[in-house]
């Protein structure tokens, strides 16, 4: 590594066949016809679940207004929701160090 170089973390987690990446900046889903990009600052999250077979339903879009618009969903299975969430909660903490996010309205 260079002098004045930093590391960067990135969280991955895959819910099927699809992947969600998290940077501390950008959130990236993989495995729909494109890679979706996307600015924690516009990024929105909503969640329903679990069914009674432990699956969950995650949405994944732009927010706008303090909501969630357009976007994509995939459904999460029980196993892979652990490593889902731990992504989310993440995304979770910088929207609120940036004061945007699902509570900031």
């Amino acid at each position: 590594m260079m002098r004045g170089e930093m590391t960067q973390q990135v969280d991955e987690a895959w819910a099927g066949e699809h992947c969600i990446s998290f940077d501390g900046r950008v959130v990236e889903l993989f495995g729909f016809s494109a890679a979706e990009r996307t600015h924690v600052r516009e990024v929105a999250c909503e969640v329903d679940g679990p069914d009674r077979k432990g699956r969950y339903v995650l949405r994944i879009g732009r927010l706008s207004k303090g909501k969630l618009k357009g976007g994509v969903m995939l459904g999460v299975n029980g196993e892979d929701w652990p490593a889902v969430e731990a992504v989310l909660r993440r995304i979770d903490a910088a929207q609120a160090e940036l004061g945007v996010g699902r509570d900031s309205g």
